[in-house]
């Protein structure tokens, strides 16, 4: 998991999202839609995940899941995702459902990301855990900042910080990071086997580096490795760690 970097303009798809949080603002003073029942709140997918907003997405997180970091486009078209859930929230697995979940950030361009079905639809779905439960924002006018979310946020938060690699397993570096890693699921056996195969090929290359009778093939190791290492590529961060292990700095592989 590493940092996003979003366009700091969102596109211009989601400018209708402003009059359609009003609505249902509106329809919410007005008791059409208390909120306190638990009738969802309807959201227009056609503007959140309009294909210019996925393009967006997708453009800014290198085709990543902002999440797993494993590469969507050859596998799945994957999803706009809502770091904190439009709908409902739960605080964790077997928890209540709370409704409404956070409506008028629906259409908000720092809370979309880009996100593979498994990491989305299979683990994070509408978890949204707190520090402090009772904190939790039901209403526009809340505070947002004495929230105190227990997920890392991937451009809010600088998630080398919470999660690391010491093989091609992470390791939670913080009580957010391993809470991010359970209830995403980024130890989910697939994931982690897929990950092995790429850090056995990084660990291998780093190897030959060290080896002086081989200095004809370093240059082609260090390529490789910088392909590897760099933000565009897939398990981006686990790589950095492994180099890190070794001892071999980005500017070496220059």
């Amino acid at each position: 998991m590493i940092r996003v970097s979003k366009p700091v303009i969102a596109p211009a798809a989601l400018s209708p999202g402003a009059g359609l949080v009003q609505s249902l603002i509106d329809d919410a003073a007005g008791g059409i839609r208390s909120g306190a029942s638990n009738e969802p709140f309807a959201f227009d997918r056609g503007v959140y995940a309009h294909a210019s907003v996925k393009a967006a997405l997708r453009a800014a997180q290198f085709d990543k899941c902002c999440y797993c970091e494993g590469k969507i486009g050859a596998h799945s078209a994957g999803d706009v995702e809502h770091f904190r859930p439009k709908t409902r929230t739960r605080q964790g697995p077997n928890e209540v459902l709370v409704y409404p979940g956070y409506y008028w950030l629906a259409y908000q361009w720092a809370n979309l990301f880009f996100a593979c079905d498994q990491c989305n639809r299979v683990g994070k779905r509408d978890f949204f855990p707190l520090g402090v439960p009772a904190n939790r924002a039901r209403l526009p006018t809340d505070s947002l900042a004495i929230e105190e979310p227990m997920l890392v946020d991937p451009s809010a938060d600088d998630p080398r910080a919470h999660i690391r690699f010491n093989t091609w397993i992470p390791e939670g570096q913080s009580e957010r990071g391993r809470e991010t890693i359970r209830i995403v699921g980024l130890d989910r056996d697939a994931l982690n086997d897929d990950r092995r195969s790429h850090y056995k090929i990084i660990d291998v290359l780093a190897q030959l580096l060290a080896l002086p009778e081989l200095e004809n093939d370093r240059a082609a190791a260090k390529a490789l490795l910088l392909d590897f290492s760099g933000p565009t590529a897939q398990y981006s961060a686990m790589t950095n760690d492994c180099l890190a292990a070794h001892g071999i700095s980005q500017a070496e592989l220059q």
